[in-house]
């Protein structure tokens, strides 16, 4: 059996960009995918979704995203660009093909539903979306509505209902929220505790190149400088019926 240099395991942005990466450098890769496309979990997210990083921020190793993309790339953009990046670093993918066990017996060995794989080297790069976190309510058997995690989302017309509670304040939280506001529908917010709002840009400029270029100050002393433009920005969110975290963003 012949050995493999790296075997990437999963064909997301991570898996991609190592593979990409290591093509660069003049390493072979051999990238195994369960599902029966590359980057299977941004063809589940919900319609609406864009980029929250500026697309100078959110490209791979190697490959610029299309100069004809907008600052914030749609769901659709990026799985259009992982599809061009595959191609254009000539990745060796297999799709369909799950690694079910990866054990060390000299090289590593990966078992596959395609059989035993060998490898120098191997990279397991399968993300996190695929074990969403299910919390559970006392009294939720009794819930007659829809209960949806925010990866079995996809739109709001899909929820066919008045009223809608978000469990959550992250980025997929806020724009399910304002999907289902822009609809017509009545929108809760459930945030359980102190909270920092960051806007996507300040100034024009990302919100992202200002965190990059702020990396190297203490985090605090980072905080002091941004809360009376994050202030000016946002106003009091007590109105909101939120509460403002007393340790700033770059501290969080």
């Amino acid at each position: 059996m012949t050995a493999s240099e790296t075997i990437i395991v999963g064909a997301g942005p991570a898996g991609l960009a190592c593979a990409g990466a290591l093509r660069a450098l003049g390493h072979s890769s051999l990238v195994l995918e369960r599902a029966d496309r590359l980057g299977s979990s941004w063809h589940r997210h919900y319609d609406r979704l864009h980029l929250h990083t500026h697309k100078v921020h959110s490209s791979l190793p190697g490959r610029p995203m299309p100069s004809g993309f907008p600052k914030y790339p749609s769901r659709l953009q990026f799985i259009e660009y992982l599809g061009d990046y595959a191609r254009s670093c000539d990745v060796e993918l297999r799709c369909g093909v799950a690694a079910t066990a990866i054990r060390k017996d000299g090289l590593w060995i990966v078992e596959s539903t395609e059989g035993m794989l060998r490898a120098e080297n191997v990279i397991v790069a399968t993300g996190l979306a695929n074990t969403p976190n299910r919390p559970s309510w006392k009294g939720q058997e009794r819930f007659t509505g829809k209960l949806l995690h925010s990866c079995e989302f996809r739109n709001a017309a899909q929820l066919a209902a008045e009223r809608v509670l978000v469990v959550g304040f992250g980025n997929s939280a806020g724009e399910i929220a304002l999907e289902c506001a822009d609809a017509g529908l009545f929108v809760g917010l459930s945030v359980r505790g102190p909270v920092n709002v960051v806007p996507l840009e300040m100034f024009g400029v990302p919100t992202a190149s200002i965190a990059i270029a702020q990396q190297y100050f203490p985090s605090r002393m980072v905080d002091a400088v941004n809360a009376p433009f994050l202030q000016l920005r946002f106003g009091d969110i007590g109105r909101f019926g939120l509460k403002r975290s007393s340790d700033g963003p770059m501290t969080t």
